[in-house]
Protein backbone atom coordinates (compact mmCIF):
# COMPACT_ATOMS: atom_id res chain seq x y z
CA UNK A 1 0.00 0.00 0.00
CA UNK A 2 1.09 3.42 -1.37
CA UNK A 3 1.88 6.34 1.29
CA UNK A 4 3.06 9.23 2.13
CA UNK A 5 6.79 9.60 3.54
CA UNK A 6 6.77 8.94 7.48
CA UNK A 7 8.97 10.86 9.89
CA UNK A 8 9.99 8.58 12.58
CA UNK A 9 11.27 9.51 16.24
CA UNK A 10 13.43 6.87 17.74
CA UNK A 11 15.25 6.00 20.59
CA UNK A 12 16.16 3.01 22.93
CA UNK A 13 13.04 3.81 25.90
CA UNK A 14 14.04 6.49 28.22
CA UNK A 15 16.60 8.11 26.35
CA UNK A 16 14.09 11.47 25.67
CA UNK A 17 12.01 10.50 22.92
CA UNK A 18 8.60 12.09 24.81
CA UNK A 19 10.22 15.12 24.98
CA UNK A 20 11.36 15.31 21.36
CA UNK A 21 8.10 14.59 20.68
CA UNK A 22 6.59 17.83 22.26
CA UNK A 23 9.60 19.20 20.46
CA UNK A 24 8.26 17.69 17.04
CA UNK A 25 4.65 18.61 17.64
CA UNK A 26 5.43 22.59 18.72
CA UNK A 27 7.74 23.01 15.48
CA UNK A 28 4.36 21.18 13.77
CA UNK A 29 1.94 23.23 14.83
CA UNK A 30 3.57 26.33 16.91
CA UNK A 31 1.72 25.64 19.96
CA UNK A 32 1.88 23.08 22.77
CA UNK A 33 -0.51 19.85 22.62
CA UNK A 34 -3.65 20.44 24.70
CA UNK A 35 -3.49 17.60 26.07
CA UNK A 36 -0.77 14.08 26.26
CA UNK A 37 -3.55 12.51 24.48
CA UNK A 38 -3.54 14.75 21.51
CA UNK A 39 0.48 14.07 21.66
CA UNK A 40 -0.11 10.37 21.59
CA UNK A 41 -2.58 10.90 18.62
CA UNK A 42 -0.53 12.15 16.30
CA UNK A 43 3.14 10.68 17.55
CA UNK A 44 2.14 7.12 18.03
CA UNK A 45 3.81 3.58 17.77
CA UNK A 46 0.94 1.84 16.44
CA UNK A 47 2.14 -0.46 13.30
CA UNK A 48 1.87 -0.80 10.11
CA UNK A 49 1.62 2.85 9.33
CA UNK A 50 -1.65 4.36 8.19
CA UNK A 51 -2.50 6.11 5.55
CA UNK A 52 -2.52 10.02 6.36
CA UNK A 53 -0.14 9.47 9.00
CA UNK A 54 3.13 12.01 8.66
CA UNK A 55 4.34 10.71 12.15
CA UNK A 56 5.52 7.93 14.50
CA UNK A 57 7.54 7.13 17.38
CA UNK A 58 9.47 3.65 17.36
CA UNK A 59 11.84 2.23 20.32
CA UNK A 60 12.44 -0.65 17.88
CA UNK A 61 16.13 -1.70 16.32
CA UNK A 62 16.53 -0.78 12.69
CA UNK A 63 15.71 -4.19 11.55
CA UNK A 64 12.73 -4.49 13.93
CA UNK A 65 11.83 -1.50 11.98
CA UNK A 66 12.60 -2.79 8.23
CA UNK A 67 9.44 -4.03 6.86
CA UNK A 68 7.63 -0.80 8.33
CA UNK A 69 10.30 1.94 7.04
CA UNK A 70 9.35 3.36 2.85
CA UNK A 71 11.83 5.13 0.89
CA UNK A 72 11.16 8.89 1.50
CA UNK A 73 10.90 7.95 5.01
CA UNK A 74 13.34 9.94 7.80
CA UNK A 75 14.61 9.14 10.98
CA UNK A 76 15.60 11.02 14.08
CA UNK A 77 17.00 9.26 16.26
CA UNK A 78 18.63 9.94 20.20
CA UNK A 79 21.05 8.60 22.09
CA UNK A 80 21.66 9.25 25.34
CA UNK A 81 24.29 7.84 28.14
CA UNK A 82 23.25 4.17 28.83
CA UNK A 83 23.79 4.37 32.52
CA UNK A 84 21.31 7.25 32.73
CA UNK A 85 19.53 5.39 30.38
CA UNK A 86 18.80 2.72 33.05
CA UNK A 87 18.16 4.95 35.97
CA UNK A 88 15.56 6.89 33.88
CA UNK A 89 14.50 3.09 33.37
CA UNK A 90 14.45 2.51 36.80
CA UNK A 91 12.27 5.54 38.08
CA UNK A 92 10.15 4.70 35.03
CA UNK A 93 8.98 1.41 36.37
CA UNK A 94 8.66 2.94 40.15
CA UNK A 95 6.26 5.42 38.12
CA UNK A 96 3.99 3.25 36.81
CA UNK A 97 3.39 0.86 39.58
CA UNK A 98 5.63 -1.90 38.37
CA UNK A 99 8.64 -1.54 40.75
CA UNK A 100 8.23 -1.32 44.84
CA UNK A 101 10.95 1.43 45.80
CA UNK A 102 12.59 -1.04 48.62
CA UNK A 103 16.13 -0.84 47.91
CA UNK A 104 16.11 -4.87 47.46
CA UNK A 105 13.92 -4.65 45.04
CA UNK A 106 15.69 -2.08 42.93
CA UNK A 107 19.20 -3.67 43.31
CA UNK A 108 17.51 -6.56 41.42
CA UNK A 109 15.91 -5.35 38.93
CA UNK A 110 18.99 -2.65 37.97
CA UNK A 111 21.02 -7.05 38.33
CA UNK A 112 18.76 -7.81 35.75
CA UNK A 113 18.97 -4.89 33.66
CA UNK A 114 22.92 -4.84 33.48
CA UNK A 115 22.60 -8.86 32.60
CA UNK A 116 20.36 -8.15 29.62
CA UNK A 117 22.45 -4.36 28.53
CA UNK A 118 18.72 -3.06 28.49
CA UNK A 119 15.16 -3.59 30.23
CA UNK A 120 14.26 -7.12 29.78
CA UNK A 121 10.60 -5.60 29.23
CA UNK A 122 11.32 -4.13 26.29
CA UNK A 123 13.42 -6.63 24.25
CA UNK A 124 10.72 -8.31 22.52
CA UNK A 125 7.16 -7.44 21.52
CA UNK A 126 5.55 -4.70 21.57
CA UNK A 127 8.56 -2.87 21.65
CA UNK A 128 11.48 -4.68 19.78
CA UNK A 129 14.16 -2.74 21.36
CA UNK A 130 16.68 -5.01 21.89
CA UNK A 131 19.48 -4.33 24.09
CA UNK A 132 20.68 -0.51 24.13
CA UNK A 133 23.53 -1.79 22.67
CA UNK A 134 21.90 -4.00 19.65
CA UNK A 135 20.03 -0.73 19.29
CA UNK A 136 22.17 2.51 19.44
CA UNK A 137 25.14 0.40 17.21
CA UNK A 138 22.05 -0.57 14.55
CA UNK A 139 21.17 3.25 14.17
CA UNK A 140 24.02 4.94 13.93
CA UNK A 141 25.55 2.24 11.44
CA UNK A 142 22.06 3.28 9.58
CA UNK A 143 22.99 6.95 9.93
CA UNK A 144 22.76 8.66 6.52
CA UNK A 145 20.98 11.83 4.88
CA UNK A 146 17.61 10.20 5.74
CA UNK A 147 18.79 9.42 9.51
CA UNK A 148 19.81 12.93 12.29
CA UNK A 149 20.94 11.41 15.15
CA UNK A 150 20.30 13.90 18.21
CA UNK A 151 22.36 13.48 21.01
CA UNK A 152 20.58 14.12 24.39
CA UNK A 153 23.32 15.29 26.53
CA UNK A 154 23.71 18.14 23.73
CA UNK A 155 20.28 19.30 23.02
CA UNK A 156 20.07 19.51 26.83
CA UNK A 157 23.27 21.98 26.84
CA UNK A 158 22.31 23.78 23.86
CA UNK A 159 18.40 23.24 23.00
CA UNK A 160 18.39 25.74 20.31
CA UNK A 161 20.79 24.11 18.21
CA UNK A 162 19.09 20.45 18.98
CA UNK A 163 15.54 22.19 17.82
CA UNK A 164 17.11 23.89 15.12
CA UNK A 165 18.61 20.55 13.61
CA UNK A 166 15.21 19.45 13.90
CA UNK A 167 13.45 21.88 12.12
CA UNK A 168 15.95 21.72 9.58
CA UNK A 169 15.88 18.38 9.10
CA UNK A 170 11.55 18.16 8.93
CA UNK A 171 11.90 20.73 6.63
CA UNK A 172 9.86 23.25 7.95
CA UNK A 173 10.46 26.90 8.02
CA UNK A 174 10.77 28.75 11.04
CA UNK A 175 12.18 31.80 12.41
CA UNK A 176 14.70 32.62 15.31
CA UNK A 177 12.26 33.62 17.02
CA UNK A 178 9.77 30.65 16.82
CA UNK A 179 13.13 28.20 17.82
CA UNK A 180 13.45 30.10 20.86
CA UNK A 181 9.69 29.80 21.47
CA UNK A 182 9.50 25.80 21.34
CA UNK A 183 12.70 25.92 23.69
CA UNK A 184 10.87 27.60 26.15
CA UNK A 185 8.19 25.81 25.80
CA UNK A 186 9.62 22.19 25.95
CA UNK A 187 11.97 23.01 28.75
CA UNK A 188 11.67 20.60 31.60
CA UNK A 189 10.45 22.88 34.06
CA UNK A 190 7.55 23.86 31.73
CA UNK A 191 6.93 19.87 30.81
CA UNK A 192 6.75 19.08 34.53
CA UNK A 193 4.27 21.82 34.87
CA UNK A 194 2.09 19.98 31.67
CA UNK A 195 2.69 17.19 33.97
CA UNK A 196 1.27 18.27 37.23
CA UNK A 197 -1.43 20.07 35.11
CA UNK A 198 -3.00 17.37 33.74
CA UNK A 199 -2.42 15.40 36.72
CA UNK A 200 -4.46 18.47 38.59
CA UNK A 201 -7.47 18.01 36.25
CA UNK A 202 -7.54 14.34 36.44
CA UNK A 203 -8.01 14.35 40.27
CA UNK A 204 -10.46 17.01 39.33
CA UNK A 205 -12.25 15.06 36.90
CA UNK A 206 -12.04 11.96 38.67
CA UNK A 207 -10.79 10.00 35.29
CA UNK A 208 -7.63 10.17 33.68
CA UNK A 209 -6.47 12.64 31.16
CA UNK A 210 -3.58 11.09 29.40
CA UNK A 211 -0.15 9.33 29.33
CA UNK A 212 0.90 11.56 32.81
CA UNK A 213 -2.11 10.95 34.83
CA UNK A 214 -2.93 7.03 35.29
CA UNK A 215 -4.00 6.40 38.45
CA UNK A 216 -1.20 4.27 39.38
CA UNK A 217 1.28 7.47 37.93
CA UNK A 218 -0.79 10.27 40.30
CA UNK A 219 -0.50 7.50 43.65
CA UNK A 220 3.45 7.16 43.33
CA UNK A 221 3.49 11.36 42.47
CA UNK A 222 1.79 11.78 45.59
CA UNK A 223 3.03 9.55 47.83
CA UNK A 224 6.81 9.21 46.81
CA UNK A 225 7.42 12.47 44.25
CA UNK A 226 8.38 10.56 41.48
CA UNK A 227 7.27 12.17 38.14
CA UNK A 228 7.75 11.10 34.36
CA UNK A 229 9.73 14.22 34.04
CA UNK A 230 12.11 13.99 36.84
CA UNK A 231 15.40 15.71 36.48
CA UNK A 232 15.71 16.01 32.51
CA UNK A 233 20.00 16.54 33.81
CA UNK A 234 22.85 13.88 32.79
CA UNK A 235 24.80 12.20 35.53
CA UNK A 236 21.50 11.56 36.98
CA UNK A 237 22.77 7.69 37.66
CA UNK A 238 25.17 8.69 39.89
CA UNK A 239 22.46 9.69 42.37
CA UNK A 240 21.06 6.36 42.36
CA UNK A 241 23.76 3.58 41.22
CA UNK A 242 26.05 2.79 43.86
CA UNK A 243 29.79 2.13 42.77
CA UNK A 244 29.84 -1.22 42.01
CA UNK A 245 26.85 -0.95 39.76
CA UNK A 246 27.70 1.63 37.78
CA UNK A 247 31.40 -0.28 36.98
CA UNK A 248 29.06 -2.91 36.24
CA UNK A 249 26.43 -0.97 34.10
CA UNK A 250 29.37 0.36 32.51
CA UNK A 251 31.06 -3.10 31.38
CA UNK A 252 27.75 -3.67 29.95
CA UNK A 253 28.17 -0.66 27.69
CA UNK A 254 31.16 0.85 27.34
CA UNK A 255 32.50 -0.68 24.25
CA UNK A 256 29.60 1.37 22.08
CA UNK A 257 29.28 3.94 24.91
CA UNK A 258 33.01 5.17 24.21
CA UNK A 259 32.60 4.36 20.32
CA UNK A 260 30.13 7.37 21.02
CA UNK A 261 32.61 9.53 23.01
CA UNK A 262 30.54 8.24 26.15
CA UNK A 263 32.48 8.27 29.74
CA UNK A 264 31.83 7.30 33.17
Amino acid sequence: MSRDPVLWLVSYPKSGNTWFRFVLFHLQHGRMPESSRELDQQFNSKLPVKPGELFKKSHATVAGLAEHRNAGDKVIYIVRHPLDVLQSSLNYDILNGDLRPEKAVKDAWVDAYIRTAGNPAWTGEPFNAGSWNENVRGWMDEAAEDVLVIRYEESLFNPVAGVRACAAFMEVPVTEEEIAACVEATSFDRLRIFEEEEQALARELKTPQGRFSSEARIAVAEQQGVRFFNKGQSGTYRDVLDTDQAARAWDAFADVAVSLGYTV
